[in-house]
């Protein structure tokens, strides 16, 4: 559900020769884009929403490791949201593994 989000937030702001060049790029080499620290901003909820996410290959680039930290905080001051997220691509089955 998450990389759902993430990717559809990402292709969401990007024109339409954006989009065809990340659809082209779709795969391991769509996940080395998303590679690195970056802010993720948009609707979620009919609610804006800021989040740091962190990204970097782990286990012998296999997975692409995402923790995504929301900006928004709770009553204590922690984060209101967090997640770690797995994601890997599945060359047989031609698509993304998420865990």
């Amino acid at each position: 559900m998450i990389v759902s989000t993430i990717i559809a937030l990402s292709m969401t702001a990007l024109g339409a020769a954006e989009q065809q060049r990340a659809a082209d790029l779709a795969g391991p080499t769509l996940l080395d884009q998303l590679a690195g620290h970056w802010t993720m901003t948009g609707m979620l909820g009919g609610k804006r929403i800021t989040h740091d996410v962190d990204a970097e290959w782990v286990l012998k680039h296999e997975y692409l490791r995402f923790h995504e930290v929301s900006g928004d905080k709770d009553k204590t001051g922690t984060p209101a949201y967090e997640a770690i997220v797995f994601i890997s691509w599945d060359t047989k089955a031609n698509e993304y593994r998420c865990l």
